[in-house]
């Protein structure tokens, strides 16, 4: 199989970020420059989740593209770091540390739009983020939503 930067996390890891979600999770969508300054406890990480990024019609789950630039800068000026989902797991495990106002940055669901909006700004900022799969509809094309194929994500691993 393609190696991806989507591959597989251990079910700890998940249940872990999903206890911490509920403590410093922010829905893309309404996330406010508020919420950003006021921080978190030092060893908590904000965990921003995202879906679909378009600029053609709104729904509750997409964001533009405008604005998820908005949020990487908005994350750079008030001093987050973003680490990887790896790295987070490798602290949960004591195996490394995590700087003070860490970020996590997820999609959901696989989109092709993550590969058009999403993967050459967080490229050009040297971000990391996962995207959850949905392997089922890998290449697939549901109305105007298209999905990720192989292809995409195999150029998307580059990104650490």
């Amino acid at each position: 199989m393609v190696p991806i930067i989507f591959r597989l996390i251990k079910a700890k890891v998940l249940f872990s970020l999903f206890m911490l979600s509920a403590l410093g999770h922010f829905h893309s969508y309404s996330i406010t420059r508020e919420q950003m300054k006021i921080g978190l406890p030092e060893r908590q990480v904000a965990i921003l989740m995202y879906h679909h990024i378009n600029d053609f019609y709104a729904a509750k789950g997409n964001i533009s593209t405008k604005l998820f630039i908005q949020h990487l800068n908005m994350l750079q000026k008030e001093g987050y770091h973003v680490i990887s989902v790896d790295s987070y797991a490798k602290f949960l495990e004591g195996k490394g540390d995590i700087p003070r106002k860490s970020a996590i940055i997820t999609f959901d669901d696989g989109y092709e739009s993550f590969y058009k909006y999403a993967y050459p700004e967080l490229s050009k900022r040297h971000l990391p983020a996962t995207d959850f799969i949905i392997v089922g509809l890998v290449g697939k094309t549901n109305g105007n939503l298209h999905y990720l194929t192989w292809a995409q994500m195999k150029k998307c691993s580059s990104m650490k």
